[in-house]
Parts: structure tokens; sequence; C-alpha cells
């Protein structure tokens, strides 16, 4: 609970958007500003999206990020304590747990979704996601299994691995279409790093948008609006 409500650990982005009228028409979402991004700061609960989400991703012009492809993904990073099946995995990283303390609260609840007619499942992240149970968390022995802690970690002794923390990454700098470099800012210092290779933005829903625009892909002339040259018009 503290994690999320420190500025030291975590962004504040206020996000306007379409709400009953009896509900503010602003709201907070909080992102990690830590190693390991908001897998370091949340409820470490691991729920998986919907299938039909990443269908939508793959015909909104993502290929590779259909239902398929993700499951396999899933699959393969997973180390889950039912075991593996068709939908989930074992001997990956990330431990995924159950659970094994009942409450009489929950069990009741559990109990009005069944006379509902919905299913009691031991996984909720099986294909047919709907149904009712308790939630998988991604804790092993009482640890948050977080992105820093489980891929981190695993290659932290690699050679080629150089893990820049306080970096607030502004844009990446292209040659042409070609992305070459990225800047960004160490206590308040601009910084640029050259990549002879390639360069993976991961930055989560919100600010990967941001650093794409500010870079100069997005909607030309939004971009062109505020002084940025287009690299890449998309809409």
């Amino acid at each position: 609970g503290k994690l999320v409500r420190s500025p030291d650990h975590a962004w504040f982005f206020p996000v306007e958007q379409p709400r009953a009228p009896d509900l503010p028409a602003t709201e907070v979402w909080v992102r990690g500003k830590v190693v390991g991004g908001s897998s370091s700061i949340n409820g470490m609960i691991y729920s998986r999206g919907h299938p039909e989400d990443y269908e939508e991703w793959k015909a909104l012009g993502g290929p590779g990020w259909g239902w398929a492809e993700m499951k396999a993904a899933y699959r393969s990073i997973e180390d889950h304590e039912l075991g593996s099946a068709d939908h989930r995995g074992a001997g990956g990283l990330v431990h995924v747990s159950t659970g094994k303390l009942r409450y009489p609260a929950a069990e009741a609840m559990i109990e009005a979704g069944r006379e509902m007619g919905l299913e009691r499942k031991d996984d909720l992240n099986d294909e047919m996601l709907e149904g009712v149970g308790y939630y998988a968390h991604n804790i092993r022995r009482g640890r948050r299994q977080s992105a820093a802690r489980t891929f981190l970690k695993a290659a932290r002794r690699r050679p080629n691995l150089h893990v820049q923390s306080q970096a607030h990454v502004d844009r990446v700098c292209f040659d042409g279409n070609r992305a070459v470099a990225v800047a960004c800012r160490i206590a308040g210092d601009e910084r640029v790093y050259e990549c002879r290779g390639e360069i993976i933005l991961s930055a989560g829903t919100i600010v990967s948008p941001k650093i794409l625009q500010l870079s100069g892909i997005g909607p030309a002339d939004h971009l062109r609006e505020h002084g940025i040259e287009v690299v890449s018009d998309i809409p």
C-alpha cells in the first residue's frame, strides 16, 4: 500500500475519460517508477487478459500479438503451482502461486457466484475466463516476483547487460527511418546512448506512446503542432 502512494516509487498520471455524470471526469493511474516497473509496486495479482483482447490487438495491426502467440509467451515464462496445462506453463522464471488460505467471506462470495450460475475455478486464467474463484499471485515463498526479481536477476551476470537506474527516457533518435540512439536524462543531465543493434521500447501503456510521439512517431498534425519533427505519420 505504501509503494503505490510514494512519489519515489510511482508515477501518478491524471487521466480524463468519459464517465457517468455522477463520477469525476478525471482519475489517477499509478505506474511503477522503479526497476521492474509496475510489477514492483502492484498488488501481485496474476491476471491475464481475455483471449479476445489479444485477437483485437492483432486485428488492429499487431501481428504476433494474437492469442495463440501470447498464450505461448505466457506458458514460456510461467512456473505455475498447478503444473503445466494447455493454457499455463511450468518451469519458467515467473512463479505463479494459488494460495492456500480460504476465508469465510471469500467462500461466501464464491458460493453466491455459483448460485448465479458461475463455475468455481481453481485457475481463473484458463481460456474460459468466466467463472469465480481465488486469484493467482506472482508470489514465491512470501516474496514478490517482479520483473526485476525474475528476469533481471537471472541475467544480471551477463557481460553485455548494464542496468542504468534513475534514467528518464525522453525520445528515440532516428537516422532517417532507423532508430540509432536513445536520449535520456539522469540527474537532470541529458545523455545519449547510441545503439549498434536494436532498441526495444517497453515503457508501459502510457509512457511508450509518449516516447514515440516525442520521437516523431504519431499523428503528423499533432506532432507539428508541438514542434516535433515527423519521422512517421501514424494516426
